[in-house]
């Protein structure tokens, strides 16, 4: 039994080595190698079959390896880069900037920050939330939040959108945020309409609320030193927001913190009549900034609190005043250099002691009730150094209140004007050429909605003989020449690149060479619309044309302008142009 076995197993090797040897004979013929399998359409034998499975398998083994091999050979290199990133990191230039300068980048880099409460993420998830400067530079790396935590210069400003809730109290947050600015006079700003009206008989919502509110914002106002202020309250007695400024320990007394505030922006809104205003809410012996919004009467006691003599902006745009007041309180504002009234006709008299005189006054927005007092009003004042007028007229005029030639003879000077705007009204302005000839050095000029611009003045302003500089010209109203301001638009184009190349001969205005229009808008019928259009595209000119039946409104023209920074700086915007006015795509 043994010696079959034996004889059996040999048997079984021997067959092994014969099937190898008929798949290997073959190969190793000079007719068939082992590149020949799969190549060729003969059948192998069930030998030859099982050989080539062995050799499969045992090149899938090999492959195997070699992936396993590359995987390992994969996580060493991303270990190697791991390595050089933390090298090119530890060696990064803003790693080996000295402290200062980063810390003055950080300066420089951070905002009026307006800070989003808590409770207001989430609250609309279209609306984006802007991480304030301060806070992003704070979350890169430990030594950048080291860095901004002690720059105090970077938490001196801290704003508000909407109401702070018992889970989320201002003070707590404005705490947080001032602590870290060591001392330093600091901004606040909200744009929350706190109420001072302690009665829900007057005004809904919960009155402990109301109450909470006015003792966060007193809290917040007695513990830190403010530079710059801008609040938004309702009341019905001035005398609320005098209790609002006092000092919580000393009753009857303005908060000493009050005492630094260079910049005050108050937003006074008033439920019973017309509130009469005598004074500011207390003292503010640095101020240099002053802004009242939604006051409906200004006394001659706020004129007599308030130190004039010392600002430099005043914005009472939206506080009508008499002719008078205003007079009398340019009178006393030697220092101003930025200012926006809205003049009443009532209480302008006949000078006596001669024109009121702004000496250092550069920008200068007027809004008249009437034409009538525009033309009083002008006269009476004497701006030496006036760079930027804006008006706004009304509507009980069928013509330009005063002519250029009175402008000349009299004071305002307009030869050292820069910027002239007539925003929207039912004025007529004939003269163009008498006024861009009195106003050679303009660089912006915006024409009311009733101008007349003739071939005559188209012409001159083609050949750059008026307004040399002007490079924005805007026509408010509709053009029953439009086409003649197109082209000469290009003409003036053409005239400009002439002069450029011939550079050397004596030029208009000191050898200065004049300047093409940058911005040119202007409005005419719908049903000349397309013409209109079609000429600007042939002719190739930058030329802004609009349906003037689409025109935005005048409160809405102003938003804009207050947005933008009015028309000089929307001469490289022309989609916000398109969006605004409705006209083509750029």
């Amino acid at each position: 039994m043994y010696w079959h076995d034996t004889k059996q197993h040999s048997s079984s090797a021997a067959n092994t080595t014969r099937k190898l040897n008929l798949v290997t004979a073959p190969m190793n013929n000079a007719s068939t190698t082992c590149n020949d399998i799969g190549l060729s359409n003969r059948v192998y034998l069930p030998e030859e079959v099982e050989a080539i499975r062995c050799s499969i398998a045992g090149t899938e083994n090999k492959l195997a390896s070699l992936d396993h091999q590359i995987r390992q050979l994969q996580q060493q290199r991303n270990q190697l880069l791991v390595e050089i990133s933390k090298g090119q990191v530890a060696l990064a230039p803003h790693k080996i900037l000295p402290e200062d300068v980063i810390r003055y980048i950080f300066i420089l880099s951070a905002d009026d920050a307006v800070v989003f409460l808590p409770h207001e993420f989430g609250r609309l998830a279209d609306e984006p939330r802007r991480i304030p400067t301060q806070l992003s530079v704070s979350l890169v790396c430990s030594n950048w939040r080291r860095i901004a935590l002690n720059t105090p210069q970077l938490w001196t400003s801290f704003g508000i959108t909407t109401r702070p809730t018992e889970r989320v109290p201002l003070t707590r947050y404005a705490h947080q945020w001032f602590t870290r600015a060591h001392g330093l006079p600091v901004s606040f700003r909200t744009d929350y309409l706190f109420s001072l009206i302690q009665s829900d008989i007057q005004i809904g919502g919960d009155l402990a609320e109301r109450q909470a509110d006015i003792q966060a914002l007193k809290t917040l106002l007695g513990s830190f030193q403010l530079r710059r202020l801008s609040l938004q309250v309702v009341c019905n007695d001035p005398e609320q927001l005098n209790e609002l400024f006092q000092d919580e320990r000393v009753p009857e007394q303005p908060a000493k913190t009050l005492v630094e505030v260079e910049d005050l922006t108050l937003m006074v809104s008033c439920l019973q009549g017309a509130v009469v205003w005598d004074f500011l809410p207390c003292n503010f012996p640095n101020l240099r900034y002053l802004r009242l919004t939604a006051l409906r009467r200004l006394t001659g006691g706020i004129r007599l609190a308030t130190p004039w003599h010392q600002l430099l902006h005043l914005d009472l745009f939206s506080c009508p005043i008499s002719a008078s007041w205003c007079l009398d309180t340019l009178g006393e504002c030697k220092s101003l250099e930025r200012c926006k009234l809205n003049v009443c006709p009532s209480g302008l008299e006949p000078l006596v002691t001669g024109p009121v005189v702004v000496p250092h006054l550069q920008e200068l927005e007027l809004n008249f009730v009437c034409c009538s007092s525009a033309n009083d009003f002008l006269l009476a004042l004497d701006l030496p150094r006036l760079e930027s007028l804006t008006m706004w007229l009304g509507n009980s005029s069928t013509c330009w209140p005063i002519t250029p030639n009175e402008l000349i003879a009299k004071r305002l000077r307009l030869s050292q004007l820069q910027e002239l705007k007539f925003r929207y009204s039912e004025v007529t302005l004939y003269d163009v050429a008498a006024l861009l000839e009195s106003a050679p050095r303009l660089q912006l000029i915006e024409l009311p909605n009733w101008v007349v611009l003739d071939q005559e003045t188209m012409d001159r302003l083609s050949k750059c003989e008026l307004g040399p500089f002007l490079d924005t010209i805007v026509v408010n109203g509709e053009l029953d020449n439009v086409e003649d301001f197109i082209v000469m638009v290009k003409k003036r184009q053409a005239n400009v690149e002439r002069m450029e190349q011939d550079s050397g001969r004596e030029i208009a205005g000191g050898g200065q060479i004049p300047s093409a229009f940058k911005f040119a808008r202007v409005s005419c019928k719908r049903d000349r619309l397309e013409a209109a259009l079609i000429l600007k595209r042939r002719l190739g000119v930058d030329v802004v044309v609009a349906d003037s039946s689409e025109m935005p409104s005048s409160r809405a023209l102003a938003l804009e302008c207050k947005l933008h920074g009015g028309w000089a700086e929307w001469a490289d915007k022309k989609q916000i142009q398109a969006l605004v006015y409705g006209t083509e795509k750029f």
